[in-house]
């Protein structure tokens, strides 16, 4: 049986008589058969049907606690650390507006990154659809425990949000917790609070450290060199894309070129009025 709350985590009995929390995304739709999308572990499949929890019942608050549940439940031996870690752990999410021919490269302003001599700065903004592009990251923030930049696009919206105070989106993403990466930047430096600094050579113990914590979204935003390496360290559970309906023929991307398949599941897509397609995929492992 699931329950439903307003954590965005469901709670499910399995056989074995513990409780965990599920992700809704696991979950077709309220009120009808449970299909889940995933086996928590190959002995337990998640059955049932959904259900309101009582008023003012939550999960366990202390999530801490349901990872020692996990640790210490008689899942079978089989159960891998990746499906652990969805129970449970922070998730690396790439936001990324990108054209149908892979490119990255400043999609918000002519100046925000000419490096190749790049002149299509701002190629994005044509396609904006604040109905269902908006919505879409509006949705997002409200799933995102802290960002992950780097260096260039942290100090691009370091330059522009804190001056944007009184805007909702604007508060939270000044308030949020922040991660930036760079080997360039000093403590000083780190004007736009609250951010925490990763050096290149600590990246992916600190990303793997944020997978481990409970919680929610890391979302990394633009960033298109950081993400590459996120991809190539097998580092990335979901990547949010708006995928525009232009070729601009060259200019940065975000994947990797060195021959390993790395496959996602389509979770939803959404089509805007402009023709982006608005699509979450989910790292299948």
């Amino acid at each position: 049986m699931v329950g439903s709350s307003p954590t965005g985590l469901e709670e499910l009995d399995v056989p074995n008589g513990h409780r965990y929390p599920v992700p809704r995304r696991w979950v077709d739709r309220p009120g009808a058969p449970l299909r889940a999308r995933t086996e928590v572990g190959p002995a337990i499949r998640c059955e049932g049907y959904l259900r309101q929890l009582p008023e003012g019942r939550h999960p366990p608050s202390s999530l801490n606690r349901l990872v020692r549940k996990v640790k210490t439940c008689s899942l079978p031996t089989a159960m891998s650390s990746g499906v652990c870690h969805r129970l449970y752990g922070m998730r690396i999410v790439i936001s990324e507006f990108i054209s149908l021919d892979g490119v990255v490269q400043a999609p918000g302003g002519p100046d925000e990154d000419r490096d190749g001599g790049f002149q299509h700065g701002g190629w994005s903004m044509p396609f904006f659809d604040p109905e269902v592009m908006g919505s879409s990251i509006d949705e997002a923030s409200k799933r995102t425990d802290a960002l992950l930049y780097g260096r260039r696009t942290w100090q691009v919206m370091a330059g522009a949000w804190p001056e944007r105070a009184g805007d909702p989106f604007a508060d939270w993403i000044n308030a949020v917790e922040k991660h930036v990466v760079s080997n360039t930047l000093s403590e000083a430096d780190l004007t736009w609070g609250p951010t925490t600094l990763i050096r290149g050579a600590d990246l992916s113990a600190a990303v793997t450290a944020l997978r481990e914590r409970p919680g929610r979204d890391v979302n990394v935003l633009g960033s298109a060199q950081l993400v590459r390496t996120l991809l190539e360290a097998d580092l990335v559970d979901e990547m949010n894309l708006m995928i525009e309906p232009i070729v601009l023929g060259g200019g940065k991307t975000i994947f990797p070129r060195d021959g390993a398949p790395r496959p996602f599941e389509l979770v939803s897509a959404t089509t805007a009025g402009t023709g982006v397609q608005v699509c979450r995929y989910e790292r299948t492992r």
